[in-house]
């Protein structure tokens, strides 16, 4: 079995860090460019919206892009498992590369 494509990421936070990931891509990835561009198109829009005169809490952030998810994997015109198995194994593959990036940051915070 070949070894899963991988899209190169590096972004930067509020804070200033870098953070530079691997993400493994699903065999089934259509377009990577593509992936990458909404990617990045996704980040934009969430720094956009919480950054000004009042403050987002990080929980609520990740709570709203789980719904997200969830929203776009029912919209997928499959069966409920089928998509919600697909959503389940692509956030922990996303959440495991990020755990092996390198960064410019010491782990801690809350969420």
């Amino acid at each position: 079995m070949a070894d899963p494509a991988i899209l190169p990421f590096t972004t930067r936070t509020a804070t200033g860090d870098g953070l530079e990931v691997r993400f493994p891509l699903h065999p089934e990835t259509v377009n990577t460019a593509h992936t990458a561009e909404l990617l990045t198109r996704t980040l934009d829009t969430v720094t956009h919206a919480v950054t000004g005169d009042e403050a987002y809490a990080n929980g609520d952030v990740l709570q709203s892009l789980a719904m997200a998810l969830a929203l776009r994997a029912t919209m997928i015109h499959a069966p409920p498992e089928v998509t919600a198995r697909l959503a389940r194994e692509l956030l922990d593959t996303a959440l495991e590369a990020t755990h092996a990036a390198s960064s410019g940051q010491a782990p801690g915070g809350r969420a």
